[in-house]
């Protein structure tokens, strides 16, 4: 049976480069479009309220809910295990702030996912693995999923058994669905 993600729509932080990890930024206009589109994704996929629903509790991944989820009414669970990865003190900084403090971290070669991964004082790659195996150990085999880029790369990787090397090569798109089933992945845009 599938599983459907949703990564929360764009965010005042994302729209100007600052680094959320679990502190949070009210969605913009387009982030809100893209929670709609979401909404309508599911719809044409026969997606429908009697699917059960987990949602992280951050204020964007409940905000996306609202309009992604809207028929879904209070039957949302909001679990703790689905927040995004914790970066520490990076939390609030802009990125380009980040990247002067950490210039060695930032290099060319390593993806936006490993960077995440590479707080000095955050949570960490093997912190939100297995966060996420946890919550999929529990999570039924058909569910709609609203968290976060690197919350939902990991709960993808586990799913479709790659490396964290394959793991940290997926995009993380907004305003998409992507299903999981049968060992294989689409994304519907």
């Amino acid at each position: 049976m599938p599983l459907y993600f949703l990564r929360h729509g764009e965010t005042q932080w994302n729209r100007v480069g600052r680094m959320q990890g679990q502190k949070n930024s009210d969605l913009t206009e387009l982030g809100q479009q893209q929670a709609q589109h979401q909404a309508s994704i599911l719809a044409h996929l026969g997606v429908d309220q009697k699917t059960p629903a987990f949602c992280s509790p951050l204020g964007r991944t409940r905000q996306t809910a609202q309009y992604a989820l809207a028929d879904w009414g209070t039957d949302i669970t909001f679990d703790p295990l689905l927040m995004e990865i914790g970066v520490g003190s990076w939390e609030g900084m802009l990125r380009e702030d980040v990247i002067a403090q950490h210039p060695e971290i930032f290099t060319a070669d390593l993806s936006v996912f490993d960077r995440f991964c590479a707080s000095p004082d955050g949570e960490g790659y093997d912190g939100i693995y297995n966060r996420m195996d946890q919550f999929l150990s529990n999570c039924p085999e058909t569910a709609v999923v609203v968290s976060h880029g690197i919350a939902i790369s990991i709960l993808r990787g586990i799913c479709l058994g790659l490396s964290r090397s394959e793991i940290a090569s997926l995009d993380h798109p907004q305003g998409k669905v992507i299903e999981i089933h049968d060992g294989s992945e689409r994304i519907h845009a």
